[in-house]
């Protein structure tokens, strides 16, 4: 409980050496809104065995037992950049950047970002992408239900693989340019996304296909050979 109901507390930036917290540490600090941590936060459960971390980030930054906490904005650096956990900001309504320094980020697990219903973008400081250009593996359900989450989507020039549901209804998104050599797509990848979707794909491509199967009437074909 080492920093709980510390309501004057806004923004807390845990460094480089900071890599375990208790799932209280931050309870009820109704006003933080901004967190920077540059190592893997191994984060303990009440419940947890001895040395069993089964907690994420929403698990510590919450405002109440009944619902998640109000982080708007945060910041990845360091070690912590290669991935984002299953789960790891699950439900939390108010998040709406979340900012990776460098290009190590690869893969991103399941339900990530579901539920995070003001989510905007998951950016790179460099070129601030929606989603960095070196993200190979976007796992299922990463983005359900991020209803503010697109717009325009470029997807990562290297993502190779692409689990199922993971756009499931970003109503937001209303376009989406294949860049990479995706040889699958889930059929429920954009299931309830914007009824108008276009897309932008590589001639003979899995989104082409795609993109018949699930009557995308909007297909610009790139003819370009990966």
């Amino acid at each position: 409980n080492v920093f709980a109901d510390c309501t004057g507390l806004t923004f807390i930036d845990l460094g480089e050496n900071v890599t375990q917290l208790h799932e209280n540490s931050f309870v009820n600090c109704t006003n933080l809104t901004k967190l920077t941590y540059s190592n893997i936060l191994n984060i303990k459960k009440n419940g947890d065995a001895e040395g069993e971390f089964t907690g994420r980030v929403k698990d510590v930054f919450k405002v109440s037992w009944l619902g998640e906490g109000g982080l708007v904005d945060v910041t990845i650096s360091g070690n912590a950049t290669s991935q984002i956990r299953d789960k790891e900001f699950y439900g939390m309504s108010k998040l709406t950047k979340v900012s990776i320094e460098g290009n190590n980020l690869e893969t991103i697990g399941e339900y990530a970002f579901a539920n995070c219903g003001k989510l905007l973008r998951v950016q790179t400081y460099t070129n601030g992408e929606f989603i960095p250009n070196s993200v190979k593996y976007i796992n299922n359900k990463a983005f359900s239900n991020c209803k503010q989450f697109g717009g325009a989507l470029d997807l990562p020039s290297n993502l190779i693989e692409m689990g199922e549901g993971v756009f499931e209804w970003c109503t937001a998104i209303n376009s989406v340019k294949f860049q990479s050599s995706l040889t699958e797509i889930p059929k429920d990848a954009f299931a309830g996304c914007a009824s108008n979707l276009a897309f932008t794909c590589h001639a003979d491509s899995a989104a082409e296909a795609y993109a018949i199967e699930n009557a995308i009437k909007k297909c610009k074909k790139i003819l370009l050979k990966y």
